[in-house]
């Protein structure tokens, strides 16, 4: 899957069950911020980008651990 804000978002809240409302506060914007990069309408900055992408390593590592990897 690319890099791209609305690959991330998808695969925060399929894989991982995690809610826009958390990825906003985790990130400091509104939630309807969030819905608008997942719809391809605005694009996140390059340190949001940035910022979104560890939110995802960090489930990542957190699901890893979980399984025993």
């Amino acid at each position: 899957m690319k890099n791209t804000a609305k690959s991330i978002l998808q695969e925060l809240n399929k894989k991982y069950n995690v809610p826009d409302s958390k990825i906003a506060w985790k990130m400091g914007v509104a939630p309807i911020t969030i819905y608008r990069w997942r719809l391809g309408k605005f694009n996140p900055s390059f340190a949001e980008l940035k910022l979104l992408q560890r939110i995802l390593r960090g489930y990542k590592n957190i699901s890893n651990k979980r399984r025993g990897k």
